[in-house]
């Protein structure tokens, strides 16, 4: 009995490598998204998010140093679809700010001097029930608005 001849082994090892490189791919395409944290204060401050879409929250803490970037990686669970979310941030154990966005790859929050918060939130209307409610802003922090 004969051996593969050389057209069948270049189509099996053909067939290998798009199933390798497919594999890749989706890999690629499951990875979680990050948060970063643009700290345009003269000051370090200590951030902590919480992500909410609804059923389940996620924590995350990163320092920044002034006219500095952080940034919380794999923050962000995976989705096959835009999901919405709500982004909790909290400056030095103070509440600032809550971000409504849509799944990206990457969300991008910027906290300037004087506590105001500018975030790529959604343009689109999105409605989200927060899993724990609203966190109680401090009465200095209710006013501003970028």
């Amino acid at each position: 009995m004969a051996g593969p001849t050389r057209r069948q082994l270049l189509c099996t090892a053909s067939a290998l490598g798009m199933g390798t490189l497919a594999g890749c791919g989706q890999a690629l395409l499951e990875s979680d998204g990050d948060v970063v944290i643009g700290n345009w204060d003269d000051a370090t401050h200590e951030f902590d998010v919480t992500m909410d879409d609804g059923d389940d929250t996620k924590e995350g803490t990163v320092t920044v140093e002034a006219d500095s970037r952080g940034e919380l990686t794999d923050f962000l669970p995976q989705s096959d679809w835009p999901y919405p979310f709500l982004l909790h941030i909290t400056v030095d154990s103070e509440y600032v700010a809550t971000t409504k966005h849509r799944w990206q790859d990457r969300i991008e929050v910027v906290y300037r001097a004087g506590g105001y918060v500018i975030a790529d939130e959604t343009e689109i209307d999105i409605e989200v029930t927060p899993s724990e409610g609203y966190p109680t802003p401090s009465p200095d922090t209710t006013s501003k608005t970028p």
